[in-house]
């Protein structure tokens, strides 16, 4: 107690402001719901009974434009929070896989799309394929990040 005196006038400060927020923390803490409960959150769980191609999500992304961007093992899925749009070798030719393992946004506000057949890229509404033939020395692709 007698080296609170021995200390400087800003140090004491520092305490007696650590000691009043701990007891704010503490009077805080009493205060809460006894009744509250997480599960009174909304929640929905999202699969392929009902808009999923796939249950198994490799990757997640959320662009800047609100999207939810999906990589599943059935291809990749745009999901805007209502209804879900699948790209893949059925409908997206660009897709020689529609095994999604990663996915990125750039900052040119591109999506970057790792499959186990290459790298595609979308670009407003375009997607292109890039493999071995355009300098890709594997076209397994796990992770993406821009440099």
């Amino acid at each position: 107690m007698f080296g609170l005196f021995k200390m400087g006038r800003q140090v004491r400060r520092i305490i007696v402001l650590a000691i009043i927020c701990i007891a704010h923390l503490t009077i805080s803490a009493y205060n809460i719901d006894e009744n509250f409960n997480l599960s009174s959150f909304m929640k929905r769980i999202y699969n392929n009974e009902n808009g999923l191609p796939q249950n198994t999500i490799e990757s997640l992304l959320q662009t800047k434009d609100g999207f939810m961007w999906i990589g599943t093992q059935n291809g990749l899925v745009r999901f805007d929070g209502i209804n879900f749009k699948t790209f893949n070798n059925t409908n997206t030719p660009a897709f020689k896989s529609n095994s999604v393992r990663t996915v990125i946004e750039d900052s040119r506000k591109r999506i970057l799309i790792g499959t186990v057949s290459g790298l595609v890229i979308k670009e407003n509404n375009n997607f292109r394929a890039y493999g071995y033939e355009d300098g890709l020395s594997n076209e397994v692709i796990t992770c993406l990040q821009e440099d």
